[in-house]
């Protein structure tokens, strides 16, 4: 996952190169960059991907799992001694109490990050096809 991100966000390493190599990055080197980015990041229609459809991607309200236990329980709220430092106990609670997280689902992960810069692309780099 960490590679496919990475292969994702590379258009971004070079083209950061390439503004910084010169002297001075006008607006006349900027502007075909960021067309290119917005090239490479458009929605491909013959995929069903459209504007609509990634910003229901985005901004749907996803359901929650609250199931999982965040928080202490009331046994171990009860085994956190009383007297001493703030830092005392809390260096006890963790050399005592190891909490895992589980395993993050990023299914879709890569989809929603390709729309988020897209999205964001066009909306703050609004560059007209005459140029």
């Amino acid at each position: 996952f960490v590679e496919q991100m990475v292969n994702l966000l590379k258009p971004f390493e070079e083209i950061t190169k390439h503004i910084c190599g010169s002297s001075y990055p006008t607006l006349n080197l900027v502007y075909p960059y960021i067309r290119i980015l917005k090239n490479k990041f458009a929605s491909i229609s013959e995929e069903g991907e459209s504007l609509e459809s990634w910003l229901d991607l985005i901004y749907s309200l996803e359901k929650l799992d609250t199931t999982d236990e965040s928080s202490l329980s009331s046994d171990n709220e009860a085994n956190i001694p009383s007297a001493g430092n703030r830092q005392q106990w809390q260096y006890t609670y963790r050399s005592v109490y190891r909490q895992y997280l589980p395993p993050a689902n990023c299914s879709g992960l890569l989809e929603k990050a390709r729309a988020a810069i897209f999205l964001s692309l066009d909306e703050l780099w609004s560059i007209s096809d005459e140029m």
